[in-house]
């Protein structure tokens, strides 16, 4: 949902770091850590509220709370997920049988610093 409200900039990074506690009736309420509120302010507050009015195609009374966050925001998912991807990139290279003969032959070592997960096109 995040891309699909348009938001943008520092807005975005907002939505990214709030957590959804409930939906009451017409009354969304998100969650925002302390660590993140400095991104809050009256006017962001605001837009994000007419964003996602318009997603929904209905007036929408968003209230965030500011809280410890105990529940996955998207920043933090796509960081969980950003990890998970770098360790299948190690251990991939590690135990590849080329890269075992290759270290074996010449007595070398992989510079675990060096791989990098890339984004699959297929």
């Amino acid at each position: 949902m995040v891309s699909a409200i348009g938001a943008a900039g520092i807005l975005k990074q907002l939505v990214e770091h709030s957590a959804f506690i409930k939906t009451a009736g017409a009354q969304l309420t998100l969650a925002v850590a302390p660590t993140h509120t400095a991104m809050l302010t009256t006017e962001r507050e605001q837009q994000l509220q007419e964003k996602i009015s318009a997603y929904f195609d209905e007036t929408i009374k968003l209230v965030i709370e500011k809280a410890h966050v105990d529940i996955e925001t998207p920043a933090a998912r796509s960081g969980r997920h950003q990890q998970e991807r770098q360790a299948e990139a190690e251990n991939s290279i590690l135990n590849d049988d080329n890269v075992k003969n290759i270290m074996e032959s010449f007595n070398a070592e992989v510079d675990i610093n060096s791989v990098q997960a890339v984004e699959n096109t297929e």
